[in-house]
This record gives C-alpha cells, structure tokens and sequence, in this order.
C-alpha cells in the first residue's frame, strides 16, 4: 500500500484481492434466499414426480432423494454466509449445483415414463438456474456442461424410444443456451470487475496524494474527525505529530525537483515503514506531512518519532546530501479539535527548527 516522481501504485495482486472481497461481499448479500427458494422449488417438483412414478420403492426414493436435496441446502445456506474467501463460496456454490444435477439424473431414471423433451426443458430450467446463482462464470460452466452431458448419457442409456432428431435438436439447443449464457456472464463479470477498478482509482484520487501515496488533506480531515470523536467517546489517548522537511529547497537547488519529489516519496515509504497499520499519514503541504496517532500515549507517540528520525538519518534519501526532519508532537485533549491540534503541532515543529532542525518537540 522509488520511482522518480512516480506514484506507487497499487498492485494488480492487490486490486484482484479488493475486488474478489467486494463480490464476495454482494455474493453473500442474497444467494442464501436464492438457494432457500430453490430448496422450497425442489420439495413442490415432489408432486409431479409421485405422479409420473407408480414403484413405491421408487416413490420412497424419490422422496428420499429430494428431502436429503433440500436439507443439504439448507445446511449450505448457513454455511455460505460464513465463508470468508471467495474461492470457497464459489466451490460450495458449485457443489450444490452439481448435487442438483445428480438429484435430478437419479429421479430422472427412476421415473416409470419419462418424457423425454419434458426432462430437456427440466435440463434447461436447471442450466438456467446454475447462471442465475451469484457464482463466477468459469464455476458456473464447470457444473454446466458435466451437468448437460450427464443428462444425454441418462437418456441414451435408460430411455427406449427417443427420437433421433429430438435428440440431436435438444443437444444443440442446450449447447447453445450454455454457450450464450457463459459469454453473457463472462461479459457481465468484466464489466463489473472494469466498473470497480474505475471506482476504486476515482476513490483512491480523492483521497489520496499523487506523488507520495499518503493521504491528502480532506482525507485526513475526515479521518480524524472519525478518530477524535471515537477517542473521546471510549476515553482513549490519540496524538497528532506535525513532520516537516528540513531544507528541502537546498535539495530542489542541487537536484532539481524532481529530486524533491523523490526525496518525499521515499520519506512517505519510510514513515509507513515505521508507522502501525491504524495510524493515518497524509501529506499536508509541499514538504509538511501529518500523522494521525489513534489509541497511543503521548509517551509512545513521542518514541515513535524519534524511531522515525533515526530511520530517516539512517537512509540514504538523496545522495550526497543528509536529510532530516523537524518533528511536533501533541495530545488530544478534553477540548481538542483537529484544527487546533494541527494549530499546536505545527507551532512546536517551528519552535524545533528555530533551535536546530532534526528534532521530536512533544508537547504537554
């Protein structure tokens, strides 16, 4: 979450990750009353299949079969919803379709006079249904295609008399409807995935510095708005450190901007480095950054720094030349606002480079 003047991007493994979370997430919003309402579908298809079956053994089967159907969904509803990755979710999913699939085969062959171009139209229900489930289109063609190959292997091996060109008629037909509906997903699934990526940058340039990736001036402003309210509501400790550049403009005069810029892209990465994952940098200015501190001592806040300092004096960021930083450390108090926090610790960064520039000024 360096190239010379150039934004760190996010990667490409990073970005998938997003994504899969966030379908996962709209995914788990609605399949479990799909796959209830198909539970429910699959109890009342009990009424033509007792009618077209005379065998009470078979009848008992058949009852057997769909009772056992609709509980394993049931039981996969629960679990669906508790799954955390989206590989998972699409391997249950695709399980519960190829369950369906073997269910309707088995009840298929145990019907005493099943027609055939009825139990196509049964194949095509059931396909149509496998595109309809919040599934990816690679899993929803894995139980598709078995899934219609299976049918035409129990056609050809239990039923007598099937009309040739009904039989050819439905395979291209089916052929066709799986074919058709996988381009269509595949086509809805890039469109989806291409409309997040245009969100997400559109979200990550409003919020976030071009050059150094922290976080620009309205993003820390909402974040600590939401982060001193919370403070103050649990009574826990927050800080704000005030960080500037000493002399960045001798480095601009040697080494031009460009060399500035990359001097602040790697001066953002190293702050990171040392920083915890719920602390906030954002670059205030040209050579100012803010850090946010949320839930730390004024004591820790202040260690911190000056491990942050040492990193600084420790990494070469422009050749030739050393580098500090003037650093200002405040405490949130009963009365605090982000304005007058960043009032107080910008005064102290100043009062530390009037007394000699690469200094931490804590504040009480």
């Amino acid at each position: 979450m360096s190239k010379k003047c150039k934004q760190p991007d996010i990667t490409q493994a990073a970005v998938q990750a997003a994504y899969q979370a966030y379908k996962l997430c709209s995914f788990q919003k609605y399949v479990h009353i799909m796959i209830l309402v198909i539970a429910l579908f699959n109890l009342l298809l009990l009424v033509p299949d007792l009618i077209l079956t005379d065998d009470l053994v078979h009848r008992t089967s058949i009852v057997l079969l769909r009772a056992f159907f609709s509980l394993f969904l049931l039981a996969i509803a629960w679990v669906i919803r508790r799954v955390k990755t989206l590989y998972i979710f699409s391997i249950l999913v695709t399980i519960c379709e190829l369950v369906g699939v073997i269910i309707f085969l088995l009840v298929f062959t145990l019907y005493d006079r099943p027609d055939f171009l009825i139990q196509t139209l049964g194949m095509i229900t059931i396909i149509l249904i496998f595109f309809l489930l919040p599934n990816q289109w690679e899993y929803k063609l894995l139980a598709a295609v078995p899934g219609a190959i299976g049918f035409f292997l129990c056609a050809a091996l239990f039923l007598e008399h099937v009309d040739t060109m009904q039989y050819g008629a439905s395979v291209t037909y089916m052929a066709a409807i799986i074919l058709l509906s996988a381009l269509s997903a595949r086509n809805r699934e890039k469109h989806q995935r291409g409309e997040f990526i245009s969100k997400h940058r559109l979200e990550r340039l409003s919020s976030t510095d071009y050059l150094t990736n922290a976080a620009n001036r309205y993003k820390m402003e909402e974040e600590a708005d939401r982060w001193l309210k919370f403070c103050h509501r649990q009574n826990l400790p927050l800080a704000l450190v005030f960080i500037d550049v000493d002399d960045l403009k001798a480095v601009n005069d040697r080494h031009g901007h460009s060399g500035g810029d990359a001097l602040l892209v790697n001066l953002a990465g190293i702050i990171r480095s040392q920083s915890r994952e719920t602390d906030i940098l954002a670059r205030w200015g040209g050579d100012e950054f803010l850090l946010l501190l949320p839930n730390i001592t004024l004591e820790n806040a202040g260690r911190l720094c000056r491990r942050i300092q040492k990193a600084i004096e420790d990494t070469p960021l422009v050749s030739d030349m050393p580098v500090t930083c003037s650093f200002g450390v405040v405490p949130m108090k009963e009365s605090s606002t982000f304005g007058s926090l960043v009032q107080e610790a910008d005064a102290l960064m100043y009062t530390g480079k009037n007394t000699g520039k690469n200094t931490v000024q804590i504040g009480l």
